[in-house]
């Protein structure tokens, strides 16, 4: 990001997404990411950070109507230790509260940075997980087998990009960058701050991003985005 920059693809993690909005809203760049679904990254807070797959908020409340549906009270959580998993945990909570059922024990699993779960930790887990009474899980964490829909979801990425970088052409924009005295102050660590600058028109790029008004892989991209 020293080299100047109008949009960035990624990242895939939840938990970068969150480190990395708080730098692309100094710098005007758009950051989309089409794996980061953490529903705690919103908005308002995080204005050039868009979420290209839906949030988990979305996927949290189509199961939490399958669970009232089949009348099942209670459920048990198996999830990931770190943003995406606890946020979209705790979304999950809430929204069978809503429905007057509840996550009656949760699971959780070591998450990034660390390697990840071994297979003794794993075995650990659903041992006390089968000690329980209930015997609907609902796992959310990470997988890297079977078939990885969330290809489609780049692929639109990409192709949204492509269209609103046209569209901002088209109505004159132009690519051109300034310093921002703030990051010059702020202390970056790894990061070298004084020396990115400002994307001037990030703000209207973000603005031709948002009124996408057409069709992708997975539908209409624009209904996901800053969901």
């Amino acid at each position: 990001m020293e080299t100047d920059t109008v949009a960035i693809i990624g990242p895939q993690a939840s938990v970068m997404a969150h480190v990395l909005s708080h730098v692309v809203n100094e710098l005007q760049v758009l950051l989309l990411s089409f794996t980061a679904t953490d529903p705690t990254l919103y908005a308002l807070q995080y204005p050039f950070f868009l979420q290209i797959s839906p949030s988990d908020a979305f996927q949290m409340t189509a199961i939490a109507a399958i669970i009232m549906h089949y009348g099942w009270g209670e459920v048990i959580a198996i999830y990931t230790d770190d943003d995406h998993g606890q946020n979209g945990i705790s979304a999950l909570g809430d929204k069978l509260a809503n429905r007057r059922c509840r996550i009656s024990y949760k699971a959780v699993l070591p998450g990034p940075p660390d390697p990840g779960a071994t297979q003794a930790e794993i075995i650990d887990a659903l041992v006390k997980v089968a000690l329980m009474e209930s015997r609907i899980i609902v796992v959310h964490t990470y997988s890297n087998s079977g078939l990885n829909h969330y290809g489609l979801y780049a692929y639109d990425t990409v192709w949204i990009i492509a269209n609103a970088v046209k569209a901002f052409f088209e109505k004159g924009g132009t690519i051109s960058f300034s310093n921002d005295s703030n990051l010059h102050k702020a202390v970056g660590g790894a990061l070298n701050l004084a020396a990115m600058n400002v994307f001037d028109g990030g703000k209207q790029l973000l603005d031709d991003i948002l009124q996408n008004p057409l069709f992708g892989s997975v539908g209409l991209p624009g209904s996901c985005l800053h969901s």
